[in-house]
């Protein structure tokens, strides 16, 4: 049969014959057949495919799987960086250490037009310091204090989505906690904007400036979205007569 059909029939197998073995040796078969552009355009859905057909087998045999086919190099590397995304947003902490230790996955891998790491997508999630965790054990690699496409750093992004968890691992793993996007904003800002106390007191634990503007003039008292943050702020020394670019002070337009 020619490449077409023979790459059609190992598909075949990895979606119908739910048995780690039997992938091991689609893997190893499907290795010398190179899939045409438009298969390597959707590498990533024929991956998970491939791990959803395991799903049944425990979270060691999808595992396996997923990490079998990306080191196989069938499966374009490209597409296998934005599985390790989806699998640190979905929560499945066993698929991306799969993927990063025995697949040899890059930890600091972009999936999106947006820069987005899988380190910004763990922070993000509720459970996501367990993901956080497996990263820097497993890469010395790993950059806590990349950069997305506005600037936002994994700190950034706990701080807006309010996972103190997440941010508590990224500051003991070194991360800046004081980083300004491009438009200036800290995470202290963003913290404060969603009324975030948990994330907003590590981070002033961590030396984070109360009295940081932003490229409007705000400063993350300016931002407070409620009392109890801007209490916190306050009782850390925040200003309370700074005046952003508008003129406009804390008081101007209290929480």
């Amino acid at each position: 049969t020619d490449g077409s059909s023979s790459r059609s029939w190992w598909v075949e197998v990895v979606a119908t014959r739910a048995s780690v073995a039997r992938c091991r040796l689609v893997s190893l078969h499907a290795v010398p057949l190179p899939p045409p552009a438009a298969e390597r355009a959707g590498g990533v859905e024929f991956l998970l495919k491939a791990v959803a057909a395991f799903w049944a087998h425990g979270e060691g045999g999808r595992a396996d799987t997923a990490a079998l086919f990306a080191a196989s190099g069938w499966v374009p590397r490209a597409a296998v960086g934005d599985a390790l995304c989806r699998a640190v947003k979905k929560g499945e902490h066993v698929l991306a250490r799969a993927l990063v230790r025995d697949a040899g996955v890059d930890p600091n891998v972009s999936s999106s037009s947006f820069g987005l790491r899988p380190v910004m997508y763990a922070a993000s999630q509720p459970e996501g310091w367990q993901t956080i965790d497996i990263l820097c054990d497993l890469s010395s690699d790993v950059d806590c204090d990349a950069e997305d496409i506005g600037g936002q750093t994994a700190v950034t992004w706990a701080a807006r989505c309010g996972q103190p968890a997440a941010c508590r691992r990224l500051l003991a793993r070194g991360a800046a906690a004081d980083r300004p996007s491009n438009d200036g904003m800290t995470p202290l800002m963003w913290a404060a904007a969603y009324n975030h106390v948990a994330v907003a007191r590590l981070l002033l634990a961590a030396r984070a400036d109360a009295a940081a503007v932003d490229r409007r003039g705000m400063t993350p008292l300016h931002w407070a979205g409620g009392a109890d943050v801007a209490a916190l702020l306050l009782r850390h020394g925040a200003p309370l007569m700074t005046r952003d670019a508008a003129g406009a002070t804390f008081l101007s337009n209290p929480c």
